[in-house]
């Protein structure tokens, strides 16, 4: 079998039921990739390949080294592909189906998954269908995350899809069930669901019901990790407590915020955990990447723990002076973390163990803290002298190690302005490249920006009123670390001078200064009684306009559009024609941050459309102004903001759903199940219900018949949805396969071969072709059926190997 220059090899699996996934080879290129095929018989329906379509989008925005990447995009032959690469490793959830993942890989891999949602979440991009089957682990045990199907571009619109149930039961987080809004909590909860597992190999709320499953999400407290295995601690049980809070405020707010958390549990565990025979016990770098001024703000660690941790990082200021917070490289730190666990004396493990951490056949003792023994009455002497030769040899790895780390580098500010920041730093000797990275305050890690050989670089991606932390690293040869130095700086805000200079009785003359790095001027006018409306664009500083009345007061304001899109608006600037006047408007700038629940509302600014919530306005010259969100279902919420000058304006304001109603009629009857609660058991007749405005779950079952039917509804504020579910009623549809052979509906042969046109009842179905020998690629087909099927359903069967 062929798709355009690939050969397939094999099926790897078909997630989520809506397509499957091949192993393939490039015939050219030699390559092998994996090749995502939407399912023929969904490839008429709009709102699946408008998902289909999302991952492509969603991936090729997200290039990140712990997301599957994608390489093309296509339809052929009336079904859609998607061109990905290929993990050559298992998945998270086949790793579980044979034991639980040791605590320190398990935290590890989740620092991977939690990068990878941080980078997503600043693109906002929300996954929300985080499991361990989406997560493949690679031959060099690097996380990859996969599956964006179902993604939400938070600042897109029609990106959800209809028909299909958002995520998976075990992992959804409880406003996820009853289709509230999300945000980046939802994903956050599911990775606390996932590490629970990870550190278990059991899901904490489990069940025959996938009903119940979403009840005890909503009602049920989580599990203690100590149900399940002792071992684990009470602080890594708070940690997933917190993750998993029913409500999303009381969870970690970002993912960098969870890392966080970790990084402060393995830097603790690394302290006052397992090993205690010398200084080399004790890695720095777990010390380096916590930030003392954030400890009290995990509240999920008991004050003993914070105190302990406060202890542990003063003390390794105090024994690494040198070493700084973020200073130390990924690489230098797994360098010393090698040599310290080198330098190890005893482990106080479950096992015992001797140098190296390795088991020692030549101990044997029941309390290493004594270093009580029992067979051999010399032991004891000869631990105490392979202990002072270690302890000799530690301290001089520790001195090397203490030479070898990085110098620190004086890094200095150029020219500022703002749209550029330009750093300058001293040439080093036996330096193949620098490296320049950058992050906001707010921010745990760095990003690299680019190398470069040359000691100076100008920063042209600031935004005016921003922030930004350096980072240069003088990279050796072989990938040393020579020297480091970081670097604080606020870019300035834009500044503008808008003035209208003549006045007349038909026209009126403006002027403003000429600003680098310009898009766009764009002047904005309205009348009395006129809505705010465009009569300039361009990249001359001045316009004059005139379509003016005598007598009549106008009010303009003048937006400036960056190369970079940043944009910058002036407060409004009044005239009135026929009066000879001079005017400008304060150029005093502050903030307006806006959000609602639920999000992505549109909001208006003065009649005028602005963007989407949640949204962040820096630079807005201070005044007031007339603030309308509109969110479709939702009374329109409005209100005058005053935005004042060097300061953040917050407006949150919760929006007031309207309701609809839907009517809904099983035939001949049906038990009628609303958001995962059943509402009406074996009922005849249409039954109403009052909803919020918005998508719901509707499922219909009728047991007599074994059927059921399931769809996403949208429910319309202030309207009736009339919905009949008639399981009376038979469809006809078409199955082809090549090569022909039994039609298998529900698990149960129906006697006829292929190409054939067979009838089934109203409801979802499990569609597929048996022939000995053989097998289907890609499985059965879960199809809901209402009505007949305008195409036929194919399939492909390979020899069994």
């Amino acid at each position: 079998m062929k798709i355009r220059e690939y050969e397939i090899l094999d099926k790897i699996g078909e997630p989520g039921g809506m397509a499957v996934v091949y192993k393939a080879k490039h015939q050219s290129l030699e390559v092998i990739r994996a090749i995502k095929k939407l399912h023929f018989h969904l490839s008429t329906n709009q709102s699946i390949i408008q998902r289909f379509e999302n991952e492509a989008k969603a991936l090729s925005i997200l290039e990140h080294p712990h997301i599957v990447k994608v390489y093309d995009f296509f339809r052929e032959e009336e079904s859609y592909y998607l061109i990905m690469e290929y993990i050559d490793g298992p998945s998270l959830a086949e790793v579980l189906k044979k034991s639980a993942i040791k605590e320190r890989v398990a935290l590890e891999y989740l620092k991977q998954i939690l990068s990878t949602m941080s980078f997503a979440h600043s693109k906002k991009i929300l996954h929300r269908d985080i499991k361990p089957s989406n997560i493949l682990i690679n031959s060099a045990d690097v996380i990859k995350v996969v599956d964006f199907g179902i993604a939400k571009m938070m600042d897109r619109k029609g990106i959800t899809s209809t028909g299909f149930t958002m995520g998976s039961p075990w992992y959804m987080s409880p406003e996820q069930i009853i289709g509230h809004e999300l945000d980046a909590r939802s994903d956050i909860y599911s990775l606390g669901i996932t590490l629970f597992e990870m550190l278990t190999a059991k899901v904490p709320f489990n069940d025959t019901s996938e009903y119940k499953i979403y009840e005890k999400h909503q009602k049920e407290p989580l599990p203690s990790l100590k149900e399940y295995n002792k071992k684990l601690s009470a602080d890594l049980d708070s940690i997933i407590q917190k993750a998993t809070a029913k409500k999303p405020e009381e969870r970690y707010q970002t993912a960098d915020e969870f890392a966080e958390a970790i990084d402060i549990y393995l830097a603790l565990s690394e302290f006052g955990g397992k090993t205690k025979a010398t200084i080399a016990d004790f890695d720095p770098s777990e010390y380096m990447k916590i930030d003392k001024t954030r400890l009290e703000a995990h509240t999920e660690f008991s004050p003993a723990t914070i105190a302990k941790t406060k202890l542990a990082i003063e003390s390794m200021e105090k024994m690494f002076p040198e070493m700084t917070k973020e200073k130390q490289t990924k690489t230098e730190q797994d360098k010393k973390r090698t040599a310290y666990q080198q330098a190890t004396v005893f482990q106080e493990d479950d096992d015992t163990r001797g140098v190296n951490g390795k088991t020692s056949d030549l101990i044997d003792r029941k309390k290493i803290d004594g270093l009580e023994t029992e067979r051999n009455p010399h032991l004891f002497k000869y631990i105490m002298i392979a202990a002072a030769v270690l302890i000799a040899i530690s301290g001089i790895i520790f001195l090397l190690l203490m030479d070898s780390g990085p110098d620190q580098m004086a890094l200095a500010s150029g020219k500022i302005s703002y749209n550029a920041a330009e750093l300058k730093w001293s040439e080093l000797e036996d330096v193949d490249f620098y490296q320049i990275s950058r992050k906001k305050p707010e921010m745990a890690t760095f990003l690299a920006l680019t190398n470069i050989s040359a000691p100076l670089y100008t920063d042209t991606t600031v935004t005016p009123g921003e922030t930004y932390q350096y980072q240069v690293s003088a990279y050796a040869s072989g990938g040393k670390i020579r020297a480091i130095g970081e670097l604080r700086i606020e870019i300035p805000g834009i500044e503008f001078d808008f003035t209208a200079d003549i006045i007349e009785d038909k026209k009126a003359t403006f002027s403003w200064n000429q600003i680098r790095e310009i898009q766009a001027y764009i002047l904005y006018r309205r009348a009395e009684s006129e809505e705010l409306r465009e009569i300039y664009r361009g990249n001359t500083p001045g316009f004059t306009d005139l379509d003016l009345k005598p007598d009549r007061s106008y009010d303009y304001m003048l937006k400036v559009i960056l190369q970079n899109n940043s944009e910058f608006e002036s407060s409004y600037l009044n005239i009135v024609t026929n009066v000879s006047q001079k005017v400008s408007p304060k150029l005093a700038f502050g903030t307006l941050n806006i959000n609602s629940t639920p999000g992505e509302a549109k909001i208006f600014m003065d009649g005028r459309e602005l963007a989407t919530t949640p949204f962040i306005r820096k630079g807005l010259t201070a005044g007031i102004y007339d603030i309308t969100i509109k969110k479709e279902g939702f009374s329109d919420f409005n209100e005058k903001v005053s935005v004042r000058a060097n300061k953040v304006t917050d407006l949150s304001p919760e929006l007031v759903s309207l309701k609809g109603t839907l009517s809904i009629r099983a035939k001949p009857y049906g038990t009628i199940l609303i958001d995962g609660k059943v509402l009406k058991e074996d009922s005849p007749t249409a039954y109403q219900v009052d909803l919020l405005a918005g998508k719901h779950k509707v499922i219909v079952a009728h047991s007599g018949l074994s059927a059921r039917w399931e769809k996403e509804v949208l429910i319309e504020g202030g309207k009736v949805r009339d919905l009949i579910v008639d399981f009376t009623k038979m469809c006809s549809l078409t199955i082809v396969s090549d090569p022909a052979g039994m039609i298998i509906v529900d698990g149960v042969s129906t006697g006829h071969q292929t190409p054939k046109e067979i009838t089934v009842r109203t409801g979802q179905h499990a569609i597929g072709v048996r022939l000995d020998g053989f097998e289907m690629v890609g499985g059965s087909q879960i199809i809901n059926i209402e009505n007949d099927l305008p195409r036929p359903i194919e399939f492909i069967l390979k020899p069994r190997k």
